[in-house]
């Protein structure tokens, strides 16, 4: 609402011009920060970051209230805007961010390390943290994102070379540690979410639609891979055609289609590519131990410790 309250103010001081600007001055700040709003909630306290984040975005909203109130100039609203804008992306990741490791952080939940072995049977450990958990709707299948900037696709090639692993590694973290009701967390999908979008063209502010309405989240369809079968799970309402959800189509048979586009996999090309990834961070490992600088990861005496967002040779 309190968009469509900027906008509609924004459109009686300047009219569509005035609601162009005022979507430029909330996306730009917003795709400044989004970059390093995630390091916030590696560094500090979750809470804390969140507390802050809603206490300074209550005064900017009580300011905003004022300004209006009291014919103050309309900048200072402008102004206002941009600072909430900044602070929603710095609240999101700190809200919904999972780490797998062995930090205590009190009420929020945490997963163990992500523990696996060389080809060798050496054992090392990963570290991590994982953007966001979604839980489907029988609450034991899971899907996780990762926040990006811009739009970005999996590309399986890099998956497969070892150069794109950091997504897939999240779902193996939840898939090991991850527990609902007592028992493992069954892996089902890997998504980037592209965080900041593009302005929309309508005739009126009161057309546009709120940032909580289910439409304007699927304006953007986040893109990855997902075990087919739970394809009902993830789109319910989709029978023939193309999903709004995901990147996936149904043929007139009831197969995929468009599978060179699509972002499905059938159930055993799903559970084989996550072991393919446990593997290539296997043989990451022992490159680290043979000592190639090119591993971005942190060694400990007689334990491994790898982080899942450095890269190897060009790996993500």
């Amino acid at each position: 609402m309190y968009i469509v309250a900027v906008s509609v103010f924004a459109y009686a001081e300047g009219g569509a011009g005035g609601v162009a600007v005022v979507s430029l001055i909330r996306i730009i700040p917003a795709a400044i920060v989004a970059p390093f709003a995630a390091v916030l909630s590696d560094r500090f306290h979750r809470e804390r970051v969140m507390l802050f984040a809603d206490i300074t975005r209550t005064v900017a909203l009580i300011g905003a209230g004022l300004v209006v109130a009291f014919s103050l100039p309309a900048g200072i609203v402008y102004a206002l805007a941009a600072l909430v804008s900044m602070l929603s992306t710095t609240f999101r990741p700190a809200q919904s961010a999972l780490r797998f490791d062995d930090q205590d952080e009190g009420a929020r939940p945490s997963l163990p390390p992500l523990e696996l072995q060389t080809p060798s049977g050496a054992a090392f450990a990963l570290r991590g943290r994982i953007d966001r958990v979604d839980l489907l709707p029988e609450g034991r299948d899971a899907a996780v994102f990762d926040y990006r900037l811009g739009s970005k696709t999996l590309s399986l090639q890099q998956v497969y070379h070892g150069l794109s692993l950091q997504l897939l590694t999240s779902l193996l973290a939840l898939h090991a540690g991850g527990r609902s009701d007592g028992k493992p967390l069954r892996p089902a999908a890997a998504f980037y979410l592209q965080m900041a979008r593009g302005m929309g063209e309508v005739s009126h502010p009161s057309e546009a639609l709120d940032p909580s309405d289910p439409r304007h989240l699927l304006r953007v369809k986040p893109r990855g891979v997902f075990d087919g079968s739970y394809l009902p799970a993830l789109d319910a309402s989709l029978e023939v055609g193309a999903s709004e959800v995901v990147q996936v189509q149904i043929n007139k048979d009831g197969n995929f289609g468009r599978r060179g586009s699509s972002d499905v996999a059938e159930p055993a090309q799903f559970r084989g590519l996550l072991a393919h990834v446990s593997r290539k961070l296997g043989e990451l490992a022992v490159r680290l131990l043979a000592g190639d600088s090119s591993c971005n990861v942190t060694v400990e005496a007689g334990r491994h410790l790898g982080k899942s967002e450095g890269d190897c040779g060009g790996a993500e």
